[in-house]
């Protein structure tokens, strides 16, 4: 017969390994050994720095669009970096755009907005956020590069 001070006593040691576990960070890795398949949950920051570069992507796909002449490649590429992003943020109708200017402005907005998303990419959680921060941050500097060639 099993005394209740041993039943106790492995449910504690059995919660306090799970705990242990999971402040480890290393609680996903024993479920999926166990077959389970762990559902992740996105950090809040991570979420926050997706929802700020659709925004701010938005704003950038408008001011080139609104560029006279500008090359529809450019538009194009911006809009497919949107569509990385997930789209544009459902929570608002879509913004104007708040950089008015020549192609000299627009790519002077276009190369702080490629920076801010290379700083994104260092702060993001997880690693496949970081990675299309820093592809979007590359992508961006393209566009400014060549619209600034333009202007």
């Amino acid at each position: 017969m099993v005394s209740r001070r041993v039943v106790v006593g492995s449910g504690l040691a059995v919660v306090a390994a799970g705990a242990g576990l999971h402040v480890a960070g290393r609680d996903d890795d024993l479920l999926r050994a166990l077959g389970a398949r762990p559902h992740p949950i996105p950090d809040e920051s991570d979420t926050a720095l997706l929802r700020t570069a659709a925004s701010e992507q938005v704003s950038l796909v408008n001011a080139v669009e609104q560029l006279g002449g500008a090359d529809e490649t450019l538009v194009d590429v911006l809009r497919e970096q949107l569509e990385a992003l997930g789209g544009p943020p459902g929570d608002s109708a879509p913004p104007a755009s708040e950089v008015t200017g020549g192609a000299d402005v627009v790519a002077r907005a276009v190369a702080a907005a490629a920076r801010r998303r290379e700083s994104d990419a260092l702060t993001a959680v997880s690693p496949d956020l970081a990675r299309v921060l820093a592809s979007l941050a590359a992508g961006q500097a393209q566009v400014a590069r060549t619209l600034g060639r333009r202007g």
